[in-house]
Order: structure tokens, then C-alpha cells, then sequence
């Protein structure tokens, strides 16, 4: 199911602002911007759940 940005703010209770910065820095899986550069984000999530936002590198490692 693709989602908007607005969406998964809802869902991920963030601001859509952050919800963009995390788009651009490849930590939301399945976001992907559609219509070239002034184009819109669109993330692909399985079923009705929440994006999944992948941890930075420090958190990975931190948790190991």
C-alpha cells in the first residue's frame, strides 16, 4: 500500500517535516520520491502497519 507523507506522520506520530528528513536520508524503507525533483514522497508499507524507520549507524552499533 503506498502512503503519503502526511500519513505517515499520522502513523509514526512525527511531524511530516521530519517524517521528509528521514525520506531524504534513506532511513524510511519503501520511500521513494515520484515526479522527478519538485515530485512528492511516497513510501510502500506492508499492510496497514507503520513505515519502518531503519536506525542510524551509531544506533546500529550502539546496539550490537
Amino acid at each position: 500500500m503506498l502512503i503519503d507523507t502526511k500519513e505517515a506522520a499520522k502513523l509514526l506520530n512525527l511531524s511530516t517535516a521530519r517524517v521528509i528528513q528521514l525520506l531524504r536520508e534513506s532511513r524510511i524503507k519503501g520511500g521513494a520520491k515520484m515526479g522527478g525533483q519538485r515530485g512528492v514522497w511516497v513510501i510502500d508499507v506492508p499492510g496497514d502497519g507503520p513505515p519502518v524507520v531503519l536506525p542510524t549507524a551509531r544506533q546500529a552499533k550502539k546496539a550490537q
